[in-house]
């Protein structure tokens, strides 16, 4: 098999062949600062034209001379009459072009430098309008796909899909655009180039900003940057204009603007592309000066607290040992070099020491593909080992849970299906920086009945969202097709703000009224006053096709799969979905328990798998998506309800997550739909679609968690949960809901004489006793009395205490238990 290692330079370029054979061994490198230098790299050689070994090594020999971490290398096309073109040429075929860029990435990747490839076209006359201009940037959507596509294969570790946009559209496209027009066509562009990059690329992906400068403070500050992981910018001079004091300024006040704007969109900075140049004759006069501007940037950057600035995180040299014929601005043998070298020894710090999980006795080195380490999110970067072993799935984890002493564990969860002849344990660990997550998979189609074993490791923010598929609706993690989950989806296919409902997603005749907000149902898991309602079926037997409310992207498939009830007359299981579709960047519905997907819809996914699918499949109003009903005894209705950014519940919305931006669906309906829906509300009093939120600061009234309930998902445990609030039918009553940790029946109990009211109840009340009955509408003797006593022993801590019975003058014992906001 022919590939770079034995490959015979005199042949030119080499052919996607030998460059997919040699990437068979390429895994991604990580770094936590970008160091290096742009080099002569690889360029559109004539065919056959033998390559220059020399160049190639002198091009690595940046990691040596320079201590570089990075090996940048750039990709640019020309933009003429409506097609790209390589720089010289009228060919539009751009391939062998493309091949001698990878072959020097692959390169320098063997020389053990990451890659940090950036992208980029210009064109030579300017455009003659905007709608030329968008012609050309969608354009470059098709070349961004498969440079991030080969970005992916070749396990490059940085990508920048379009860099300069900001310069490229201020000043190259000629149009002496509006700042405003340069605003939002950044905004547009670089979100449809970074999704494209992400549905491919699992590195980072970096955008490099040509105008970072104080006199751009106001646009800088208005990019929306969300979608990168880290940002470049440029800076430079030439060096016999070069004013050290003005420099120096202008730099620390960038620092200062890029703080702000990463802390924004959570991401870092770095150098970019730091250019010192001047016009040839090169004389020493000029070298020395070129060095002293070198010493500036970096007595600068000393000046940075990277922790508080959020960079920088590297800085990239525009030129290592390119020769050009009329400037000169590389480094290579020149005085600087030195001087660049003793910045990047002194910064780069100590190798990381090797994380060591232990191997299960007997296991034997095995091959998991890069898909299934995908699908549980572990990314390219970090070290991944698989193992099998011939022993029992049992043993194998409990040996799992007594290794990593010391360490931390974040996560860990178990799964299994004896029907299906699968089981799954995974942990996920952390102690300081670093990460290490372990999963144990049995499967009936693993050969010899065997247990495959799969270890990672490597840094803590690599690492820290992983775990099996079927677990990933209990959070965020990364999906299939290199999409993630988010609380809410910045596609830039999306608008921003509230998007108006105009179709009901049931037909008016299929159900007879629509459930107000703040149904209380312990034992169905509703311990907390339900934060959505529900359209209840006219008959529960039948089919009815549910429809999008409005034009948007399903962005979420939860397949569940349920036991039915036992009164149900069946017996087995049923299957359950949940949609979610994104109708802005701000604003969200979701439909839930629906009982088929549609299946133009499944024509797009192919098979779910139980649990969380992550997707981005558009859908216009009033399309249908999938049926509900037809589960009687089991779903009496269709749940419905939204998601709005700009809408916040609780007294500590976090624990929430996005569920503290939830909302009823009514006051977002078109009037017509609107008032239709609410002639179906039984509930009369104000608001008439009910209430769910009850929180009040210092108040008994509201929700409260169980002091160390876990609080990576602290409601999905709704058996520690505990809520003092109102009947949704009538918010004059008051209702407690006890999820089952107490030592009485978990329900929704009224109170004997509907005091005292919680409302009113502070720390400075005391203690209170709450005589616990069964409700008005469960019927008689549906629940039994019991005793409830609280106090509230701080202004987010609660102690209570239950009894069986109405128990005369109750005091607390050690059975106590203390619940948090």
């Amino acid at each position: 098999m022919v590939t770079l290692d034995n490959y015979d330079w005199n042949k030119g370029v080499p052919s996607w062949e030998v460059l997919n054979n040699t990437a068979e061994s390429l895994t991604r490198i990580h770094v936590e600062l970008l160091y290096g230098a742009i080099s002569a790299g690889l360029f559109d050689l004539p065919p056959f034209q033998p390559l220059n070994e020399t160049l190639i090594e002198e091009n690595h020999s940046m990691k040596s001379r320079l201590n570089a971490t990075v090996y940048p290398t750039r990709f640019m096309l020309l933009y003429r009459d409506g097609g790209f073109y390589t720089l010289g040429s009228n060919d539009p075929n751009i391939d062998r072009y493309l091949r001698a860029v990878m072959t020097d990435c692959i390169m320098a990747k063997k020389a053990g430098l990451a890659v940090h490839l950036a992208a980029s076209f210009f064109s030579d006359s300017g455009f003659e309008s905007v709608n030329e201009l968008r012609q050309a940037l969608d354009d470059w959507d098709r070349i961004v796909r498969r440079l991030a596509a080969l970005s992916e294969k070749y396990k490059f570790e940085f990508f920048n899909p379009i860099g300069e946009l900001d310069h490229f559209l201020r000043v190259d496209s000629g149009l002496n655009l509006p700042e405003r027009e340069v605003i939002e066509l950044f905004n547009e562009y670089s979100s449809k180039y970074a999704a494209t990059t992400k549905a491919f690329f699992k590195g980072k992906t970096v955008i490099q900003l040509g105008d970072a400068h104080p006199a751009f403070r106001e646009s800088l500050l208005s990019y929306d940057l969300s979608c990168m992981d880290l940002v470049g910018i440029l800076t430079g001079s030439k060096i016999s204009l070069f004013d050290a004091g003005q420099f120096q300024n202008d730099l620390l006040e960038t620092a200062g603007i890029m703080k702000d704007l990463c802390q924004e969109w959570n991401n870092s900075w770095y150098i970019s592309e730091i250019w010192f140049y001047d016009d040839k004759p090169v004389t020493e006069e000029k070298l020395e000066q070129q060095s002293r501007c070198f010493e500036a940037l970096f007595d600068t950057l000393r000046q940075i607290d990277p922790e508080v600035h959020r960079g920088p995180a590297g800085v990239l040299i525009m030129n290592w040992n390119l020769h050009e014929e009329q400037i000169f601005a590389d480094v290579i043998n020149r005085p600087a070099e030195s001087v660049i070298q003793a910045f990047f020894s002194s910064h780069a710090g100590a190798p990381e020491a090797e994380v060591v999980v232990a191997v299960y006795p007997g296991a034997e080195p095995a091959w998991l593909p890069d898909d299934l380490w995908a699908d549980m999110g572990v990314r390219g970067e970090v070290s991944s080992e698989a193992f099998m072993v011939d022993a029992a799935f049992e043993d194998v984890s409990a040996w799992y849970q007594e290794q990593m002493v010391g360490w931390d564990v974040i996560d860990e969860g178990s799964f299994s299906d004896a029907e299906q002849g699968v089981a799954v344990f995974y942990r996920l660990l952390k102690q300081g920086a670093d990460g290490v997550y372990i999963v144990v998979l049995k499967d009936q189609n693993i050969p010899g009945g065997k247990v495959l074993i799969g270890v990672s490791s490597g840094p803590w923010d690599l690492l820290q969202g992983c775990k099996p598929s079927m677990f990933a609706s209990m959070g965020p993690s990364e999906g299939g097709e290199g999409l993630t989950y988010s609380e809410f989806y910045d596609l830039p296919e999306l608008g921003e703000g509230v998007v108006v409902l105009g179709t009901c997603p049931l037909e008016i005749s299929a159900f007879s009224e629509v459930e107000p907000l703040g149904y209380l149902n312990p034992e169905g898991g509703h311990t907390f006053p339900s934060d959505h309602s529900g359209l209840v079926f006219v008959d529960p037997s039948r089919f009815y096709n549910v429809r999008a409310p409005a034009d948007g992207i399903i962005v979420e498939i939860e397949y569940r799969v349920e036991t039915w009830p036992p009164d149900s007359g069946r017996t087995g299981t049923y299957d359950d979905f949940k949609v979610v579709i994104a109708l802005s960047k701000t604003f969200m519905t979701f439909l839930d328990h629906l009982s088929e997907i549609d299946e133009s819809i499944l024509d797009v996914t192919g098979p779910l798998e139980v649990g969380f699918n992550r997707v981005e499949i558009p859908v216009e109003e009033g399309q249908i998506i999938g049926r509900a009903g037809g589960r009687p005894k089991a779903q009496l209705g269709l749940d419905w309800g939204i998601f709005d950014k700009n809408v916040s519940h609780y007294v500590n919305p976090e624990r929430y997550g996005r569920y503290a931006h939830v909302e009823s669906f009514i006051p977002y309906c078109q009037e017509e739909l609107r008032e239709t829906l609410l002639s179906k509300v039984k509930r009369t009093a104000e608001p008439r679609i009910g209430q769910f939120d009850y929180d009040e600061p210092g108040k008994l009234v509201g929700n409260w968690f169980l002091e160390g309930i876990d609080p990576k998902d602290p409601l999905s445990d709704w058996e520690k949960h505990l809520s003092f609030v109102y009947y949704n039918m009538d918010p004059n009553s008051i209702r407690i809901g006890i999820g089952g940790t107490l030592p009485i029946r978990k329900g929704a109990y009224s109170v004997k004489g509907n005091s005292p009211d919680p409302a009113e109840v502070t720390v400075d009340t005391g203690m209170v006793v709450y005589y616990l009955d069964s409700p008005s509408e469960y019927g008689l003797d549906r629940l039994p009395r019991a005793t409830l006593i609280v106090e509230m022993v701080g202004p987010e801590r609660i102690k209570v205490e239950a009894f069986e019975g109405w128990v005369e003058n109750p005091e607390f014992t050690e059975s106590a238990l203390y619940y948090t906001r």
